[in-house]
């Protein structure tokens, strides 16, 4: 059977090289192997595409009564480095994208017609094209009920979206204790006539910070930095939408003698909202804060820092302490100023959800994979026959004491 870690590995390997070829002229063009005269380093490319050739071998068995990898498109994996030298970057001519058209519009409409001549075939493939395409544009052209109600609106705080107003109110039944409410608000500032219910571990959060009286308005779309983010708990009546990004700031402690990670400050969060505090007064302030469920700082013998991989990272969501811990979020600074945001990236949580509770690792676990187009062509062309976790250890690792 084969070595899991090995395949895994080999899976990696494939997708950097499919990157490498694809993206490498367009995306990362700073990863292209250059000679002194400022030509492609031919060698250097046919090494690691042969290097990911053997190692496909050996994870992979195609078994008896096959031809093995005497197959076509093997060798032409091998010949695709000369491809480059003549012909340029072989993103140029990928036509993977067509492809996967041809399968919409062709290919499953041919599934559902008559094989039979005398134009029949032909006629039906027509018509279920056409019917295909009408639905298609219809889809696109019509709004659900939710889009009619749901209004949009920019203004000079650099945010937009749908607008809830959370308050925190006493709770009738217990006056000692708080409790929060939310509703969605039109651009007239009136009660929307769809209302619809914000996360409980959100509206937690503000019932943790606010006091008796407080009115936060929690918005649902930010303009930052040039770049748009959104968090919304039904976008579009799709479902939710929550962005992962990117994030700036610094350790709390001194690292100096710790075996932490070091990503340059950068660690991924997931974006919870935009939100300032209205005074009693009516009085708005300009000041939306970032709202947001960042990770924990990783140890470099932790279990969680031992899954990384090529091409991904394993992190987990901060919580408070305790045997039930709660989530815990974080306010990264203003929109406008002060904002410690710096891009999307992309990343799976291992058991998606809000929990008001994690119970498990798995639960707070969340896998962040690194750019296909600007970083993968670089793992490629850099990660001859090193192990995968050298590359991590190599790059983003802060060492206790030399």
């Amino acid at each position: 059977m084969t070595n899991p870690d090995l395949f895994l590995e080999c899976c990696e390997k494939l997708l950097a090289l499919c990157s490498f070829y694809n993206y490498l002229g367009e995306h990362c063009d700073h990863s292209i192997p250059k000679l002194v005269d400022g030509s492609l380093d031919v060698e250097t490319v046919e090494e690691r595409t042969r290097d990911v050739g053997t190692i496909l071998k050996a994870a992979v068995n195609r078994g008896e009564g096959t031809n093995r990898w005497d197959i076509p498109k093997f060798i032409d994996m091998l010949l695709l480095p000369e491809y480059m030298r003549r012909l340029g970057s072989t993103g140029r001519f990928h036509v993977g994208f067509a492809e996967r058209g041809l399968k919409n519009w062709a290919k499953k409409p041919a599934n559902t017609a008559q094989k039979r001549g005398d134009g029949v075939f032909e006629g039906q493939c027509a018509a279920r094209i056409r019917e295909r395409s009408m639905i298609n544009h219809a889809l696109t052209q019509m709004n659900s009920s939710a889009e009619d109600e749901e209004d949009t609106f920019e203004d000079d705080t650099n945010v937009g979206g749908s607008c809830f107003h959370i308050c925190v109110e006493r709770d009738p039944e217990n006056p000692r204790r708080k409790q929060v409410s939310n509703t969605c608000i039109n651009s007239r500032k009136k009660a929307h006539s769809l209302q619809i219910d914000l996360l409980a571990t959100i509206l937690q959060h503000f019932k943790s910070i606010g006091r008796l009286g407080d009115v936060f308005e929690y918005r649902t779309e930010a303009l930052i930095q040039g770049n748009r983010y959104r968090v919304h708990p039904n976008y579009r009546g799709d479902g939710p939408w929550y962005d992962f990004v990117l994030v700036e700031f610094q350790l709390e402690l001194d690292v100096g003698f710790q075996p932490f990670v070091d990503e340059n400050n950068k660690y991924p969060a997931k974006l919870l909202g935009f939100y300032r505090s209205l005074t009693s007064d009516g009085e708005e302030s300009t000041n939306f804060h970032v709202l947001a469920h960042c990770v924990q700082y990783q140890r470099l013998n932790s279990e969680i820092y031992s899954r990384r991989s090529l091409l991904q990272q394993s992190w987990l969501y901060e919580v408070t302490a305790g045997v039930n811990p709660r989530p815990l979020y974080r306010t990264l600074g203003i929109v406008k100023s002060d904002i410690g945001v710096r891009g999307h990236i992309f990343a799976v949580e291992e058991n998606p959800s809000f929990h008001e509770r994690y119970h498990t690792e798995e639960e707070k676990r969340i896998i962040v994979i690194s750019d296909a187009r600007k970083e993968w062509p670089s793992i490629f062309i850099g990660d001859a026959t090193g192990e995968r976790s050298n590359y991590s250890d190599e790059t983003n690792s802060i060492t206790s004491q030399e």
